[in-house]
């Protein structure tokens, strides 16, 4: 690299006269010096210019033998978000406030968090990932061993299932500890839970139970009578302790025959009529009952009928027998018959009745209320 040194020093001097040539030559040197390939290099050699150890329009960035820092704390970016270095090596600590990777990381080291670890993406860590403070992780995939333990009570918010990813590893019972009150379950804790009671015996080693009283215990064996009752024929028996299944039927015997009783209705006191007929017959029966005004000896001394005030008038009114007293049995209608001799009204009879004044007078009977009469002579 050219450098520049002095090239007519000594005939460049105060009161001497200075050729043209020699301005040539220095001019010839700083521009060699200045010379965009060729140029001088700043290495502090001889010729070749001081180290630049400041940089930037204000020396904002200083670069020492072992330290490149800006001229004050806390002033310069390295980069841009539109202009990137590209790759950095380090062999030492990196030292930041706050690290924010927008793109995939790889670890293939030891990285120990001392404080807060948010991940907001996928990390893969190839190495051992230490955590000694809090960690917030939005998904989780575990593709080696995960050991340790988490205490419940560290564990703060939800974690939606379809957000945890499982790899299966080849893992057995081997690979847990035990604990202290839930245990693993083997053969000889099993037999060593049992126990047994009287006539028996236990081999805790082998899990065997014998029998030690082997008598066989008595079986009853009562008989069970099934018996057919009123119009039903069959029936049978069987044992308790029989081996085999066993029918009992029982059957309906032939229908009896009904009864065929003879019901008479007899006409009573005030009555004529009645007769009989078979509860098993046939067909229909028809008995009739009437009342006893029309017969023959309804008017005797004695007789109870059923009867109508006769008003005696057309005259519009109301006429009543009251309960008690005697009336002449032509006063009294019997079924359209007047009776005879003297009654007496046992229930009130009464009559109401209206008549019509026209050129054809009527007489409209407004309502009746029957009366029960006895004949006293």
């Amino acid at each position: 690299m050219a450098g520049y040194t002095r090239q007519a020093a000594a005939n460049i001097a105060t009161g001497s006269v200075i050729d043209a040539d020699d301005f040539n030559d220095e001019y010839n040197q700083i521009q060699s010096a200045f010379n965009a390939s060729t140029g001088h290099t700043h290495d502090g050699t001889a010729a070749e210019g001081a180290p630049i150890t400041k940089v930037g329009p204000s020396q904002d960035l200083v670069i020492t033998a072992s330290v490149v820092r800006p001229k004050t704390n806390n002033t310069l970016d390295l980069g841009t978000t539109s202009l990137n270095f590209k790759d950095a090596f380090f062999d030492g600590t990196v030292r930041t406030d706050i690290l924010t990777v927008d793109e995939t990381s790889t670890l293939t080291g030891n990285v120990s968090m001392g404080g807060t670890l948010a991940v907001t993406g996928n990390t893969t860590v190839g190495g051992t990932l230490g955590v000694t403070g809090q960690t917030t992780v939005q998904n989780l995939t575990v593709g080696g061993t995960f050991s340790g333990s988490v205490p419940a009570s560290s564990l703060t918010g939800t974690l939606p299932a379809n957000q945890i990813t499982v790899i299966t590893q080849n893992m057995d019972s081997d690979d847990v500890s035990e604990g202290s009150s839930n245990q693993y379950h083997t053969a000889a804790r099993a037999r060593s839970a049992i126990s047994v009671g009287a006539g028996l015996s236990y081999d805790s080693s082998t899990g065997v139970i014998t029998n030690t009283n082997p008598s066989a215990a008595t079986v009853n064996n009562a008989t069970i009578t099934i018996a057919a009752g009123s119009n039903l024929t069959g029936g049978g028996s069987f044992t308790t302790n029989q081996s085999s299944n066993q029918t009992i039927t029982l059957n309906a015997s032939a229908a009896a025959s009904p009864g065929n009783g003879l019901i008479t209705i007899s006409a009573g006191s005030g009555l004529t009529g009645g007769g009989s007929f078979y509860v098993n017959q046939s067909g229909n029966s028809t008995i009739t009952l009437n009342n006893s005004a029309t017969a023959t000896s309804f008017n005797s001394v004695g007789s109870l009928g059923v009867g109508n005030v006769i008003p005696g008038t057309s005259a519009t009114g109301t006429y009543t027998h009251s309960a008690g007293s005697n009336y002449s049995g032509s006063t009294i209608s019997f079924g359209g018959t007047a009776g005879s001799g003297t009654w007496k009204c046992l229930s009130p009879a009464q009559i109401v009745q209206t008549y019509n004044y026209n050129d054809n007078p009527t007489v409209t009977t407004n309502a009746t209320r029957p009366g029960l009469y006895q004949r006293i002579s």
